[in-house]
């Protein structure tokens, strides 16, 4: 016949240590993660079987999380031209000409073709007058951040006297190298949970059974996560001409994060 013991990695049923000892090494494994007792990140509390003869067995689900706080290497700019008028080609080819015009302008700063992307061009008619449309025509320009260089985009942008709209945004250009840094984190913290809990109650890790994750990212087609992201001062911009207070600004921070659900294997 089977015996039959509850694991204490939390949850509804409450914690029930088997001796103070063991309630000790419990309360130190979670508060040495910084956790309190029946924290959500140790789920599925699960039953061990410990068969006569043989050793106890078991598997419970810790969830490892991991977090960085890092600066932006890489600026995003989103400028779209429009134009409203008559419902006509002209309407569109002046969104197209202000387009080329600052592009032209553009390619004189440390721009190059390759940083500029295509998003789309749109043409819609006016709900109640057919004959009145909006055009647009909508770029996007990838470049490493520097405010110099921002400033300058949006001088070219304001002496062309174009109709336009403009956000930028920052972000990182090793984000998939990041990513698996912090996953690697996740798994090793899931795994520290692990080993103290399974320690207080005799037992342990014997390897993963699964990993979840909260989700998946796909950077194959992530233009950030390719390419020589080198400084901007290298490519030409002379810093101690005509400079802004603004110029000195420097690059926002971002936090990414990790949270792996790992099913360790126990006995």
């Amino acid at each position: 016949m089977e015996d039959t013991i509850d694991f204490i990695f939390a949850g509804s049923i409450g914690i029930k240590p088997r001796t103070p000892e063991n309630a000790r090494m419990f309360e130190d494994a979670v508060q040495n993660m910084g956790q309190q007792k029946g924290d959500d990140r140790i789920r599925n509390t699960k039953k061990a079987t410990k068969r006569k003869g043989g050793a106890t067995m078991g598997k419970s689900e810790i969830e490892g999380y991991a977090k960085r706080k890092v600066k932006c290497d890489i600026a995003e700019l989103r400028i779209t031209f429009y134009a409203h008028g008559v419902n006509s080609p002209e309407l569109q080819k002046k969104v197209m000409d202000e387009c080329d015009d600052f592009l032209e302008n553009a390619f004189k700063l440390p721009i190059r073709p390759e940083d500029v992307r295509f998003d789309e061009d749109s043409i819609s008619t006016g709900y109640q007058n057919k004959n009145e449309a909006d055009a647009e025509r909508t770029i996007h320009i990838t470049t490493p951040f520097d405010m110099k260089l921002l400033n300058r985009i949006q001088t070219v942008l304001q002496n062309g006297k174009y109709a336009y709209t403009m956000s930028v945004d920052g972000n990182i250009s090793y984000r998939h190298q990041l990513l698996a840094e912090l996953s690697q984190e996740a798994l090793n913290n899931s795994k520290e949970i692990a080993e103290k809990l399974a320690e207080s109650q005799g037992l342990k890790v014997k390897g993963i059974k699964a990993i979840r994750k909260d989700r998946w990212d796909d950077e194959e087609d992530n233009p950030l996560s390719h390419g020589d992201w080198g400084s901007v001062a290298s490519l030409g911009l002379d810093y101690d001409e005509d400079m802004r207070p603004s110029d000195r600004i420097e690059a926002k921070y971002i936090s990414e994060d990790v949270r792996l659900k790992i099913t360790w294997n126990l006995e």
